[in-house]
């Protein structure tokens, strides 16, 4: 929980942090502009072209299959995203079960909490605080 405090003695009021269980996610395989080949380095030039191979075949019928991932972290009206590019995944449940999604979804659910807590201290200061200044129009 954060807390603001306005003024002398003024307002004091906990916003409790969102969680995933506040918010709406929604993830969406955007199209990369960069391509897949090049983008591998194991060291075996002719398996890395395989590789390539293979996805640029599956892109044909699986939008997860080279993508930049977009993750959208959404609570009533505020919306925070977070891309990866140059994605391989199977389908989506692949996505979502990498360690990539869930750090997406936490650096995107940090600044919607940045987000509520400012809008939150704005109020405040705006309708609670007696010693605040008038804000000009």
């Amino acid at each position: 929980m954060a807390s603001a405090e306005h003024g002398e003695g003024g307002v004091t009021a906990r916003i409790r942090k969102l969680t995933v269980e506040d918010v709406t996610i929604c993830v969406v395989p955007e199209c990369e502009d960069i391509d897949p080949e090049g983008q591998f380095d194991s060291g075996d030039k002719a398996a890395d072209a395989k590789m390539a191979a293979q996805i640029r075949e599956d892109m044909e019928h699986n939008a997860w299959a080279w993508c930049c991932a977009r993750v959208d972290v959404t609570y009533r009206e505020l919306t925070e995203t977070e891309y990866l590019g140059c994605c391989s995944y199977e389908n989506e449940a692949a996505f979502r079960g990498d360690h990539s999604y869930e750090g997406m979804v936490d650096a995107a659910l940090a600044r919607l909490n940045d987000q509520v807590e400012g809008i939150v201290n704005d109020v405040l200061v705006s309708r609670f605080d007696p010693y605040a200044e008038e804000a000009s129009p």
